[in-house]
């Protein structure tokens, strides 16, 4: 249901919700960094969504989290290979 909301929202480009999720990556708390990532990679099947995800500077920022927990690291390479 969020991730719905979340994509009708990009979808409108209403929230800069990508704006906002930069904020959060890479964050401290290993949970909202997981469900960050995960909505990432849903977000980055649409072409303008991920677009807008290399002008805000998102990719050294995925990147970055390569050196992380191996959980991360997965959700990160998923976004990165899409």
């Amino acid at each position: 249901m969020i991730i719905q909301l979340v994509m009708v929202l990009v979808c409108q480009n209403e929230a800069g919700i990508i704006e906002k999720l930069y904020k959060l990556v890479p964050c401290e708390n290993e949970d909202l960094l997981n469900i960050t990532l995960r909505l990432l990679l849903n977000l980055s099947f649409d072409a303008d969504v991920r677009s807008k995800m290399i002008k805000v500077g998102m990719l050294p920022r995925l990147v970055s989290i390569l050196c992380m927990s191996p959980t991360t690291r997965h959700l990160t390479i998923s976004s990165l290979s899409v």
